[in-house]
């Protein structure tokens, strides 16, 4: 009889598709991954593989999580730096923040850039609501540490700078990516208004939103 496989053997299996999908994704796009490339990177069936995530989607979605596990573990580990803030200390803070994200090609804003459009849309309820409590959560976590060292704004109020970085974040790195040969028509007609430098853009418009936020 075989013998059932314990939470922790379960748990390191979840870990190695993950990894296996997360070593794919370095070197091609989601829609260029199929699950039984994943399956067999892992070493797993692709029975196996279901069993663990119903969709490619929500795999993905799951990497997705650990992305943002990790980037409110920096956030958090950036507020205990300061015991107190001002404005110049909490601008530096969002900016700082942002501008260690913004690399186009990182695992996390591939994925952001994708989410809504694409893995929300093959994803369970569940998933999607505990994707929505999570950054909630963590976020107002975040956004009252940041009032007990800034009481300019309530934390609700931080929330809003959080809402832009990722509005405007996901704008401009939609605005900086273009199909290569319409890329290279722009450059044949001196387009150049239309070329962006995604990380310089994003950090210059996220410094015009508090310009605006802190005149009110």
């Amino acid at each position: 009889m075989k013998r059932a496989m314990t939470d922790t053997a379960k748990a390191m299996r979840a870990q190695e598709i993950l990894d296996a999908a997360i070593a794919l994704y370095q070197d091609a796009s989601f829609e260029e991954i199929k699950m039984i490339d994943i399956a067999k990177k892992a070493n797993v069936s692709k029975g196996t593989l279901f069993n663990y995530y119903k969709s490619k989607e929500s795999l993905f979605m799951e990497i997705l999580f650990i992305e943002y596990d990790k980037r409110f573990s920096g956030m958090k580990k950036r507020i205990l730096a300061y015991e107190s803030m001002d404005e110049k200390d909490f601008r530096k803070f969002i900016l700082d923040e942002l501008k260690s994200i913004l690399d186009e090609n990182s695992v996390y804003m591939r994925l952001s850039a994708i989410k809504n459009s694409i893995l929300e849309k093959n994803v369970d309820y569940d998933m999607i609501l505990k994707d929505k409590k999570d950054l909630y959560e963590n976020g107002m976590q975040i956004a009252y540490e940041l009032a007990k060292r800034f009481n300019r704004f309530t934390p609700e109020e931080f929330m809003d700078f959080f809402m832009a970085q990722t509005a405007i974040t996901m704008g401009v790195l939609s605005m900086s990516k273009a199909p290569e040969p319409l890329m290279r028509g722009m450059e044949e007609h001196a387009l150049t208004g239309f070329k962006i430098d995604f990380q310089d853009k994003t950090l210059e418009l996220m410094e015009t939103f508090m310009d605006g936020y802190f005149s009110i």
